[in-house]
């Protein structure tokens, strides 16, 4: 990571700490600015995005972060998650098998796909 990047991530972790994920995704902002291609940076973004229930702007994170790497198979399940908060249980169950071939032993993917199948009309 980028020194300046560095520095961004590091006061958003502390503000995440604090609960105060707002000023924690503005830090991240100017990170991304810096490395738009840190997939780590999105993933992180766009959890802090979940925990705040904004659940579009954090799918698009994670797309981020997907279209920069395929095979992460954390950005894949946080996906599927938010997926499942937006009522699109049918994608967050692909998304959960996208994990799942990635990491097959990945216990919270196949939580996670359990409860959205159980979900599904």
């Amino acid at each position: 990571m980028q020194d300046r990047a560095e520095k961004h991530f590091n006061k958003a972790a502390d503000f995440a700490k604090l609960g105060e994920l707002e000023k924690a995704i503005a830090l991240f902002d100017k990170a991304l600015i810096l490395e738009p291609g840190n997939d780590m940076l999105w993933v992180l973004r766009g959890s802090f995005l979940d925990d705040l229930g904004q659940y579009s702007e954090s799918l698009a994170s994670y797309d981020k972060a997907l279209a920069i790497k395929t095979d992460y198979p954390v950005a894949w399940n946080s996906r599927g998650i938010v997926l499942r908060k937006l009522g699109r249980n049918s994608d967050a169950v692909a998304s959960f098998d996208r994990a799942l071939a990635l990491n097959p032993s990945y216990a919270d993917a196949k939580k996670n796909r359990e409860l959205a199948l159980r979900e599904n009309p």
